[in-house]
């Protein structure tokens, strides 16, 4: 078993010394007893104040120079994983501001079997951030919020430099192709559409180990960069992703479709009946797959594409609510097309802020659903089902009392509070998503439906 640590480096002659000899005692202390052979290559992005004079002194064996004749952090990265053949990898910044301790910890939290991608995250609760300035603070939250919103990443420190994987990993970020910081959100970004589950663990963040070494960025200057690395991202994600299920996936491909029930037209977009339009149109991003297109013979919104090797059919129906049935009527056309379904809806027997997994089951007075049955001739398809009914005070579930009081309530809209509830939700749901593709239904059912 064997650990490669890549350090990315541009002009740190004053502090690369300090910290590879930092890293190699850690690493020959907490490593070398576990079985695990270990090297650090320092990839030497174009430096001209000797940073590669030092690092070729180390008179560790297990210290590496590699030379880069251009910039770029994420095209170091590449460079130092393509350098060396290991089992486990990872990366981390030159001013060692996550303690050597740590990395050799997410090292072994990979080498355990725990996790096979473990990230670094100050805003992880456990987290200690001694001595931050308020300005750092500040930008990288509006950092990690841009990046939430417009490459649809749902960590919150994408930045931290504490990141470790298996080879397999090493392989997916290999296809990694921004060149500059933001590679990190790049590699994020694609784990999450590949459907991978990352661990996030506290760090003990000390950015002034090094109190005479200065930072490398500004403020502004890669805050107008950072808005044109995300347009390109977002721009390539959708053939990365392809590239990608197409390359590393080798499971059998089956058909899904994938319902989202709700009402068409803005009157309707942020009522509770539409949640599960609401989430599937979250999914469609998340999965980066591609934009809506009409088709007229099912009379609604379809999205075409694969995901985790699977090939998938999204549909949002044009029609209202109770006659959603007909535009699976081209779509689904036996009773093994209808298993491979699956139905996302508002549920008013479920608290809002929780949601299940079922398979064969009746309508629960749901129109929508009663609608599918009658088309589909079965109610053995898979239901996501999303809880709308409110709780009071205290907790306890308060489900509208009769027809009328029901129908003006799902057709409400949802309240701040309520909107949050939801939200906070879909990540999960679009785990759980994928787990009925990758894994199957009973799986899936038994791992969410247990949380």
């Amino acid at each position: 078993m064997k650990a490669l640590l890549v350090i990315p480096a541009y002009n740190e002659a004053p502090v690369i010394g300090d910290t590879i000899r930092a890293l190699a005692e850690t690493f020959t202390e907490r490593l070398t007893p576990h079985g695990i052979d270990w090297e650090i290559v320092v990839a030497d992005n174009a430096s001209t104040d000797g940073t590669g004079e030092v690092v070729r002194s180390s008179p560790s064996p297990q210290v590496r120079h590699i030379g880069l004749s251009e910039k770029g952090k994420g095209r170091a990265v590449r460079a130092g994983f393509r350098a060396a053949d290991a089992d486990l990898f990872g990366f981390t910044d030159a001013d060692l501001s996550v303690p050597p301790e740590e990395i050799a910890e997410a090292f072994l939290l990979v080498h355990r079997g725990t996790a096979r991608f473990v990230i670094g995250s100050r805003t992880h609760p456990e987290s200690q951030l001694p001595g931050r300035e308020w300005w750092r603070t500040g930008s990288s939250k509006v950092f990690n919020f841009l990046t939430r919103k417009l490459i649809n990443i749902r960590h919150t420190d994408t930045q931290c430099p504490l990141k470790v994987m298996d080879r397999n990993g090493r392989d997916l970020f290999l296809h990694t192709e921004e060149d500059t910081w933001f590679f990190d959100a790049e590699f994020l970004a694609l784990l999450d559409r590949m459907g991978h589950e990352v661990l996030e663990v506290p760090v003990a963040w000390d950015e002034h180990r090094y109190p005479l070494r200065r930072s490398k960025l500004s403020t502004t200057r890669d805050g107008l960069r950072s808005l044109v690395a995300f347009w390109r991202i977002r721009r390539r994600l959708p053939s990365q992703v392809a590239q990608l299920r197409e390359t590393l996936h080798n499971g059998p491909i089956m058909q899904w479709i994938i319902v989202g029930l709700g009402n068409p037209g803005g009157a309707y977009a942020k009522t509770r009946h539409n949640v599960g339009r609401m989430v599937l149109e979250e999914f469609r991003i998340f999965a980066a797959l591609p934009e809506w297109e009409y088709q007229k013979s099912s009379d609604a919104l379809l999205s075409r594409g694969e995901v985790l090797g699977q090939q998938v059919v999204l549909v949002l129906p044009e029609t209202f609510m109770n006659a959603s049935g007909k535009s699976l009527t081209s779509l689904v056309k036996s009773p093994a097309q209808a298993a491979q379904t699956i139905v996302l809806h508002d549920d008013i027997d479920l608290p809002i802020g929780t949601w299940k997994i079922s398979f064969d089951r009746g309508s629960g007075g749901h129109n929508g659903i009663k609608s599918l049955m009658e088309t589909l001739k079965t109610n053995a398809f898979i239901r996501v089902r999303i809880g709308i009914a409110p709780r009071d005070a205290s907790g306890v579930t308060q489900k509208p009392k009769g027809e009328e009081a029901v129908s003006s309530f799902v057709l409400g809209k949802f309240r701040p509070e309520e909107r949050e509830q939801i939200a906070s939700l879909i990540p999960d749901i679009e785990k759980g998503m994928l787990s009925i593709l990758s894994e199957g239904r009973e799986a899936a059912m038994q791992e969410w439906n247990n949380k």
